[in-house]
């Protein structure tokens, strides 16, 4: 396919992705939501930093991009599991196997000066770049990957004796960052692309413009493969895990935390699948849900939450404990604060307040102090089978109430304490593969 990709940070880009590279490359797109395909107009000069030393002018290229932040794109790296632990364990990894073969290649070879260019021009000597390689730590790494981006360092296209070279500016001296400029993706060492861009995104703030560029000889008349390209990758995603299900007790719970996921966390609900079933369930059938799954072999991953009361409890401690593959996990929703003096109907109709934190969380308990109030007091639950029950007018009420709050959904108005519930819940189902 004629087309290249482009990973920019800040306008910087890290280097252009094409030919045999893209395959390599096809899990970079799954920091992005593949949705969210825009066009955008952008100066030559952003695009085409890789033409050194051309006048290219101010005019601007139309391109198709996707486009982000750092602090979603981290957000996402958590979810897939690139937490920072593991972002700093790949690069000790890396940077380890790579001193070997470098030592190795010195050993071996009867050519100690290193002929690989651009890279020579930072390096001169191999045994000079398993010294100094040596010596940087992720920290140094981190800090001299923000000064080259920041400072818009590149190489350059030098004419001398009437010949023309690219080369790295002489006034740029720190060897690690001439070996960034030299190649970038294809320079330092690592083990996993997503890691690199972790470590490399380390520094900067969360704000920070994350760009995927796209281009073809024909921008326009390439959509079509562009929109190919990327549901292959959605489909190599999928078979590879990065999909991820979430299987409830009913299917108000499974809308409610949807809906919501798409409201609070807009940049990752293309994450995550709500299997709607056509009638509730409860605990026993979620149960069975997550065994049948199981036996599907199936490679995405798989979260099961149960309600919080004394119902669920026995199943979720069943699935807990169980051998179930390492792309499951299981949950409950999480105890809340006002939950531990609650108002529960007594036999007799009077009411008592109770810790109801599993014996009697229900999903229309986590839908905000807002919805689940009326005067200033709490809507009563009764107790019963080792289940919290709403009387069936009042639960309408609520999921009603919930329903308009959806809908009349403004980000700029949210109040955190009236979310607290769901926001509660989604966190535990965005840290549950960390």
């Amino acid at each position: 396919m004629d087309i290249k990709f482009q990973f920019l940070i800040n306008r910087y880009s890290l280097g252009p992705i094409k030919g045999a590279d893209i395959s390599r490359s096809l899990y970079l797109l799954a920091l992005f939501d593949l949705n969210q395909l825009e066009q955008l107009n952008l100066p030559i000069t952003v695009t085409r930093q890789f033409s050194e030393g051309s006048n290219l002018g101010k005019s601007k290229v139309k391109v198709y991009c996707l486009r982000s932040q750092k602090k979603f794109l981290i957000d996402r790296l958590n979810i897939f599991g690139i937490s920072e632990n593991e972002a700093q364990k790949d690069f000790k990894k890396a940077k380890n196997n790579y001193l070997i073969t470098l030592k190795k290649e010195f050993e071996n070879s009867e050519i100690k000066k290193n002929n690989n260019y651009p890279d020579f021009d930072a390096f001169p000597d191999k045994m000079v770049k398993h010294d100094s390689i040596q010596d940087f730590s992720l920290d140094n790494f981190r800090i001299k990957a923000k000064s080259v981006i920041i400072n818009n360092r590149h190489k350059i296209l030098h004419e001398s004796d009437k010949l023309r070279k690219v080369i790295i500016p002489h006034n740029i001296t720190d060897p690690l960052e001439r070996h960034l400029i030299a190649e970038w993706f294809y320079s330092f060492p690592f083990n996993d692309q997503l890691c690199f861009i972790r470590n490399v995104l380390a520094e900067f703030s969360d704000n920070t413009e994350i760009l995927m560029l796209f281009e073809g000889n024909d921008v326009k008349s390439k959509l079509t493969e562009l929109k190919t390209l990327i549901n292959t990758h959605a489909k190599i995603a999928k078979q590879n895990g990065k999909e991820i299900f979430v299987l409830t007790e009913g299917v108000t719970d499974s809308e409610f935390l949807k809906s919501s996921l798409g409201l609070l966390y807009p940049h990752l609900k293309d994450i995550y699948t709500f299997p709607i079933e056509s009638v509730e369930g409860s605990a026993s059938m979620l149960e069975r849900r997550i065994e049948s799954l199981t036996l599907t072999n199936t490679r995405n991953k798989v979260i099961g939450i149960f309600d919080n009361d004394e119902a669920a409890k026995k199943y979720f401690e069943r699935s807990l404990n169980s051998q179930l593959p390492p792309n499951f996990r299981i949950l409950k929703y999480p105890d809340l604060a006002f939950a531990k003096s609650y108002p529960v109907y007594n036999r007799t109709g009077s009411k008592s307040y109770k810790n109801i934190n599993g014996i009697g969380m229900i999903i229309e308990l986590y839908l905000g102090e807002d919805i689940i109030k009326n005067n200033g007091d709490y809507f009563p639950i009764t107790i019963k089978n080792g289940q919290g029950l709403l009387r069936p007018k009042i639960k309408n009420e609520i999921r009603n109430r919930f329903r308009e709050k959806v809908t009349n959904f403004n980000n700029s108005l949210v109040r955190p304490r009236e979310w607290e519930g769901i926001t509660s819940i989604l966190m535990d189902i965005f840290n549950a593969f960390e």
